[in-house]
């Protein structure tokens, strides 16, 4: 896994000193192509969210609210990286994205008061408090 993300990695540093023509910008077009000519770099972050977010289950398998936590986290950065960036050729593209992103946080949301029981002591309390800013902060981004 680590293995061709390096790859993506050397090949994303060399892009700019390639030429329009080289076959180095040929090969690896399908890193680039959605974005825009200042943001030939932002495939890479999509593909760290990726790496993270499948790793949570691997870090954490036991805790279930820390996976929230987690994924949550991941989410919340990734929705605010995007709406500051909007790297998308396409304005549809970054509205897609963002909505995307919002929508998965609100579904991680609804999906853990489904997780199982903790006592309720000041982490949970301050676990809700972290989802209610979480969820407020996604309704500003969406709404600037």
């Amino acid at each position: 896994v680590v293995g061709p993300m390096a790859v993506f990695a050397w090949v994303l540093h060399r892009l700019p000193a390639s030429k329009p023509g080289d076959d180095i910008r040929t090969a690896t077009r399908f890193l680039t192509f959605k974005y825009r000519p200042s943001y030939w770099w932002a495939g890479m972050p999509l593909l760290v969210r990726s790496f993270l977010l499948s790793m949570v289950t691997v870090v954490v398998p036991d805790d279930a609210h820390l996976q929230f936590s987690l994924i949550l986290f991941i989410l919340v950065w990734a929705l605010a990286a995007q709406v500051s960036a909007t790297p998308y050729h396409d304005p549809y593209g970054n509205a897609l994205e963002t909505n995307e992103l919002v929508f998965l946080i609100i579904i991680i949301g609804l999906g853990s008061w489904f997780t199982t029981e903790r006592e309720d002591n000041a982490e949970s309390t301050a676990m809700a408090w972290a989802l209610c800013g979480t969820l407020g902060l996604c309704g500003v981004m969406v709404a600037a």
